[in-house]
Parts: C-alpha cells; sequence; structure tokens
C-alpha cells in the first residue's frame, strides 16, 4: 500500500488538478479532499484505507510549493522528518499527446522508484522510497525497466542540475502521470 494524497488548506485549482494526476500515476494511493480535515481525521482516513503514509501538497504563489509526508505510527500521524520543495510541475494534460498513455488504475499492481546509477541521486532515492514505503533500484539503462516486475515506475533524474520526478509505464516507458521538478529536498533534526 502506498498512501493518501491530499493538499494544505484552500487548495488552487493546479494543485488539485495536480492531486488527481497523483493519484492516477500512483498505485494504491487514494485521494482525499482536505476541506476541515485535521490530523485526527486523516489518521482516521489511513486506518480505513488501510494506508501508512499521507502525502500533503502545500502551495506556493498558486502552485505547488511543496510536499510532506506523514506515516502512521503507533496509532498516531507524525511527519517524516524531510520536505520535498517544489520548483514546479507539468500537469499530464500539459505532456505532449505522443510522450503520454492512460493506463486504467485498476491494472496497476506494482509501483517501483529508479533512478541512472551515473546520476548519484541516491540520498534523494532512499527519501523519496521512505516517503512512499516502495522499492528503489538504481539502473544503467531504460531498456532494464522492461525485464522488471513492475507495472508502473517513478524515475528520478537530474537534468540541468534540477532532479526531476515523473511517473512511467513500464512496459512503452511512456508517461503515465505529471513531471515534478524538485527545488530540494529539506530535511531536520527529529525533537527529543
Amino acid at each position: 500500500m502506498v498512501c493518501i494524497i491530499t493538499t494544505s488548506r484552500y487548495p488552487t485549482r493546479r494543485i488539485r488538478s495536480f492531486t488527481k494526476d497523483l493519484n492516477k500515476a500512483i498505485p494504491f494511493s487514494v485521494r482525499v479532499s482536505r476541506g476541515k480535515k485535521g490530523i485526527k481525521d486523516l489518521t482516521e482516513l489511513s486506518y480505513k484505507y488501510g494506508l501508512s503514509r499521507v502525502m500533503v501538497i502545500s502551495k506556493y504563489k498558486g502552485n505547488p510549493g511543496k510536499i510532506n509526508f506523514l506515516k502512521l505510527c503507533n496509532g498516531e500521524l507524525s511527519y517524516l522528518p524531510f520536505t520535498i520543495l517544489v520548483k514546479g510541475v507539468q500537469l499530464y494534460r500539459e505532456i505532449p499527446v505522443s510522450r503520454r498513455i492512460q493506463i486504467d488504475k485498476e491494472e496497476i499492481e506494482s509501483f517501483l522508484l529508479f533512478s541512472f546509477k551515473k546520476q548519484g541521486l541516491f540520498e534523494e532515492l532512499n527519501l523519496i522510497s521512505t516517503a512512499f514505503n516502495i522499492p528503489y533500484k538504481v539502473i544503467e539503462s531504460l531498456t532494464e525497466l522492461k525485464n522488471l516486475d513492475f507495472r508502473t515506475s517513478c524515475l528520478l533524474v537530474k537534468k540541468d542540475a534540477e532532479v526531476r520526478i515523473s511517473f512511467h509505464d513500464s512496459e512503452t516507458l511512456k508517461e503515465i502521470g505529471p513531471r515534478i521538478k524538485i527545488k530540494g529536498i529539506l530535511q531536520w533534526k527529529k525533537k527529543k
């Protein structure tokens, strides 16, 4: 199981569209409209859906600005000690039609996070793998994906000194979800 996807309070249209795109691309996820729901309500929903993670998308100047993750542990939700700072997103509908494919979410039974060995994004892979509670793999080339037993995958890649996340169908290698440009990952120390 992966996560509940929700927003901070008063999301913009673009953030709502972004959460819908993420929900379609990430298997075993559930999108929840935040409304007046607090942490206790999200905890109850985590139990209801049997999910141990909650992804909260916050806004910055009307666009997705940061992504926080909460983990269900000992009956309570607590923040994981990092925040993904978002530089920008490209919604699924904004990706050229020739580069994308639509898959029925019910067809997706497995999900893998991966990156290329030569890019050295090991710390980022580890943090995002922890956030989603999914495995990750470091590969040499895209052709290796076709030999893996995962229907969809989340690619972490560095391009022009920016880290980007995209979601792909492992059979066709076409995109199935939004693209996310990461400004950075802010880590903090847990209080004792």
